[in-house]
């Protein structure tokens, strides 16, 4: 997942949608990464 989020962040991805959604049982574990890392 850490690979996932970076990618999304050296990609700008947060230019592109306004909303992120996240599903699965595990998702909530890994909200503080895209908080701290990503800049939604």
């Amino acid at each position: 997942m850490p690979a996932f989020i970076q990618m999304g962040r050296d990609k700008n991805f947060s230019s592109l949608h306004t909303v992120f959604c996240a599903t699965g049982g595990g998702a909530y574990k890994f909200e503080q990464d895209f908080l701290t890392v990503c800049i939604f």
